[in-house]
């Protein structure tokens, strides 16, 4: 599945899913879908320098995994918005990978039950359609 289509697919998942991109390493967007109707709280800029922010705090968070375990998601709860970051493939040796080659940035109302929805829908669905060993050529140019 590209990833394109992966973002339309997870703004399925829950009405109040409002934006699902994927960003590599560096906060570059590869695949983005934002649901229509929407008013949107950032412009394109500040949203650019917040998916950049958001993807080194990925990396950062990273490096306690060999002593906390696998980063399964971040969460940060706005006033307007809550914002997911979920990292795409993890290190199978001893040393971890320190940064995801990409991330799943979700967008979200506050009234989203998030820990239900990342949990039990949108793991399970980048796991079944093999998105945690995400290789640049299942990116879509």
């Amino acid at each position: 599945m590209q990833l394109e289509m992966a973002c339309e697919k997870i703004l399925q998942f829950d009405q109040n899913i409002r934006y699902a991109g994927f960003a590599d390493s560096l906060g570059k967007i590869v695949a983005e879908r934002t649901k229509s109707g929407i008013t949107l709280h950032l412009t394109k800029q500040e949203s650019d320098m917040s998916i950049i922010q958001a993807t080194m705090r990925v990396g950062i968070r990273r490096k306690f995994e060999p002593r906390l375990g696998k980063m399964m998601f971040s969460y940060t709860h706005y006033e307007m918005v809550k914002r997911i970051s979920i990292p795409l493939f993890h290190g199978e040796s001893e040393n971890f990978e320190m940064i995801s080659p990409y991330v799943l940035l979700l967008s979200l109302e506050t009234a989203c039950a998030h820990e239900e929805l990342v949990l039990n829908k949108i793991l399970p669905f980048l796991d079944k359609e093999g998105f945690n060993k995400v290789r640049k050529s299942q990116v879509a140019n």
